[in-house]
């Protein structure tokens, strides 16, 4: 029993294997016309083969390989192929330049699963009529009036023949009336340069510019090249491109869940001719795509678009939106206009907040202008990373001379921040605002907590009167002049430091006083800090 099975099983590998690539072949190509040749463009190439395959039906492909050109291929489609063996035909040619060096057949099964491939080796070779550095005046895009024109100058390539080169101003479909456009020359030479020009007499969106290689003998057309334009003729003197009005909704900035759509609508403005607004999401960060509704074709001069809209797959953070009117032929950028926006794509909702602040020490107190006021507070985000601000308001007003710490930027979605406050000179304040920013400085949330401070200089007491073995400085409060004094020494460092911890002035001093100009330094409270002999004080200066 075992015996039978592994000889079937042996049978049935060997059939498998039996419709292998050596069972698929082409064979007696034969090509009218017989390679190798040179054709004109649009010039067909017919061709036979004979084939063998293995059991199955199956189509047969015979494409070009094209190894240089400016030409554009047409082929023959396939057949159903049913019998294992038998002949076929197809054909392929080029609508301008292109050299061929090979055809390549593929079979397929019905399905679209190749099965075999093969190429054969030819040497065709399709004369190149072509259009190069055109140069138009004035430049596209462009919007003139009824009868302006529209000059240029071009290169060509063309064979060794007399050809005539004829433009022709053509919209999204067809050549536009009321035009007037160059005669042609005979041109002879394989290269050279050419002009020419049209004006058009009524409305109309040229979208592009047909050059036509005609027989100088015959007048017939050889091929046609087109290069893609823009220029809008009208009467209406406002001939401006605009978005203007733009509204999101969800407003900016907000917290998306991915696959959530914003909702756009806006108006614009633009001359004469049909274009396309497309709208492009920029994300700053994050893994996600983005899909949009895409644009259809906005023929009148002056509107309105609804039911345009984004979404995003995944996390991102979309920072900007940019609007892009372009020719509804050819996708030639006429205008671009964008947005600063702030939404957060993520997989959870999460809120912007400042919570549970804890001050050190708790409101109301009164402060020293030496000390800081110093809190720690909770944050939460969704995706994206953000700046937090801690300023000081009195009466719904922004204290000014306030001194915190460092800007931090939070990466993580929830934690804990700190910071602190301080003045120089006497203040007060009744709500310390919190604000979380976007690292372009958008403002995404805004909270106040109601506080009591008062910052007040510090009394001059027993602490602060010197010593016989402490430094001394005077006068106090001082003016333009300082005075310091070590005991018994020669010789000292000093520096000014302001209640941010920057230092303003420092210096060595040989003898054991130095007076110091402080004129300069601004009114406020600082800190002296003094070192000699392995110590270092600090005194409190106040200039006035």
């Amino acid at each position: 029993m075992k015996l039978n099975l592994l000889i079937i099983t042996l049978i049935f590998l060997f059939s498998a294997a039996a419709a292998s690539a050596q069972d698929y072949s082409v064979s007696n190509v034969v090509f009218d016309p017989p390679s190798p040749a040179t054709l004109m463009p649009n010039e067909r190439i017919n061709f036979t083969f004979d084939y063998a395959k293995a059991g199955g039906d199956i189509r047969i492909f015979a494409r070009s390989v094209k190894i240089a050109g400016v030409g554009n291929a047409s082929s023959a489609g396939s057949p159903l192929y049913t019998e294992n063996v038998g002949s076929g035909n197809a054909y392929f040619f080029y609508n301008n330049g292109a050299t061929i060096n090979g055809v390549l057949f593929s079979f397929k099964d019905v399905d679209g699963t190749l099965l075999y491939d093969t190429t054969v080796v030819v040497d065709f070779t399709y004369l190149e009529f072509n259009i190069t550095d055109l140069e138009l005046s004035p430049e596209s895009p462009t919007a003139l009036n009824f009868g302006d024109s529209v000059k240029f100058t071009f290169n060509y390539s063309i064979p060794d023949m007399d050809l005539l080169i004829v433009p022709m101003a053509y919209g999204i479909n067809d050549v536009i009336q009321n035009q007037i456009s160059s005669a042609s020359p005979v041109y002879s030479d394989t290269i050279g340069s050419g002009t020419g020009f049209f004006r058009i007499d009524g409305l109309a969106t040229v979208d592009k510019i047909r050059f036509q290689f005609l027989d100088a003998s015959t007048n017939d057309t050889i091929v046609e090249v087109f290069w893609y334009t823009y220029f809008s003729f009208s009467n209406d003197s406002n001939k401006t491109y605009s978005i203007s009005n733009v509204i999101f909704d969800p407003a900016s900035p907000s917290s998306m869940v991915e696959n959530d759509k914003v909702n756009i609508t806006f108006d614009y403005q633009k001359p004469y001719g049909d274009v396309r607004i497309y709208i492009d999401p920029v994300k700053s960060s994050g893994s996600g795509n983005y899909g949009t509704s895409g644009s259809p074709i906005y023929s009148e001069n002056n509107g309105s678009a609804t039911d345009v809209n984004f979404t995003y797959f995944g996390e991102a953070l979309v920072e900007k939106v940019i609007f892009r009117i372009q020719s509804a032929s050819g996708g030639i950028l006429l205008h671009e206009h964008s947005e600063d926006v702030h939404f957060s794509y993520s997989q959870n909702t999460i809120p912007y907040s400042i919570t549970n602040v804890v001050f050190n020490p708790p409101s109301p107190s009164t402060i020293h202008t030496v000390d800081t006021l110093k809190f720690t507070f909770d944050y939460s985000k969704p995706y994206g990373n953000i700046k937090i601000f801690a300023r000081p308001i009195k009466d719904g007003s922004l204290k000014l001379g306030s001194t915190s710490g460092s800007v931090i930027t939070y990466t993580d979605s929830t934690g804990i921040g700190s910071d602190y406050i301080s003045f120089a000179d006497v203040a007060s304040f009744d709500q310390i605002r919190f604000q979380i920013k976007s690292t372009l400085n958008q403002l995404l949330y805004e909270t106040f907590v109601d506080v009591d401070y008062d910052f007040i200089f510090r009394p001059v007491s027993a602490e602060l009167v010197e010593t016989d073995n402490q430094p001394s400085i005077y006068p106090m409060p001082a003016t333009n002049e300082l005075t310091i004094s070590v005991p018994g020494v020669k010789g000292f460092d000093y520096s000014i430091v302001n209640l941010s911890g920057q230092v303003i002035q420092k210096g060595f001093s040989e003898s054991n006083t130095l007076k110091i100009n402080v004129n300069h330094i601004h009114r406020g409270t600082y800190i002296t800090q003094i070192k000699y002999a392995d110590q270092q004080y600090s005194k409190l200066l106040i200039i006035e």
